[in-house]
């Protein structure tokens, strides 16, 4: 899943700035961490097989991991890239499919380095979007298949997310 993630970093990290703003310093160090955090996911991934029993007052409480199915990640434009890929490998290890919206601010260093992510997953497991929140962020939110809101922004954007994912 992240191989070839760091082709073309420094290519986007220049795109990044440009749409982003960030210091070029710190655009790379957000793709770099990309790998870094991914590979450091991947080593933990055994543990989601280990079903494991605790004990509890009245018995014993089996803890063992169940995919929600569909997650939608939204993130933010301050820090789109670290902040998604820490929404889309866990819930891809979890085994989950993604469908992320990425900020209609700043979508193509994102939306390239998901890309790269993609090419080593079977096709439809990680989708990307763009768009407006009152389009996008409404549909995906709202939508009966979603089993999981990975969400990072604002308290607005929050609480509107928070009131469409209670009424389905």
């Amino acid at each position: 899943m992240l191989e070839g993630v760091d082709e073309d970093a420094d290519e986007r990290a220049v795109l990044f700035v440009r749409e982003n703003g960030k210091p070029l310093a710190d655009a790379v160090a957000e793709l770099k961490t990309v790998v870094l955090q991914g590979r450091l996911t991947l080593e933990l991934a055994p543990d989601l097989d280990d079903e494991r029993s605790l004990p509890a007052p009245n018995g014993r409480t089996l803890v063992h991991y169940a995919p929600y199915g569909v997650v939608v990640g939204i993130v933010p434009w301050n820090s789109p890239i670290t902040l998604a890929a820490l929404q889309i490998i866990p819930a891809l290890l979890a085994g989950n499919s993604v469908v992320l919206k990425v900020p209609e601010s700043c979508p193509l260093a994102l939306t390239l380095t998901a890309e790269l992510m993609a090419r080593a997953l079977p096709p439809g497991l990680l989708n990307i979007i763009s768009g407006l929140p009152a389009d996008v962020g409404d549909t995906l939110t709202l939508h009966p298949d979603v089993g999981k809101i990975a969400f990072t922004g604002s308290i607005p954007s929050a609480r509107k997310i928070i009131a469409n994912a209670a009424r389905r």
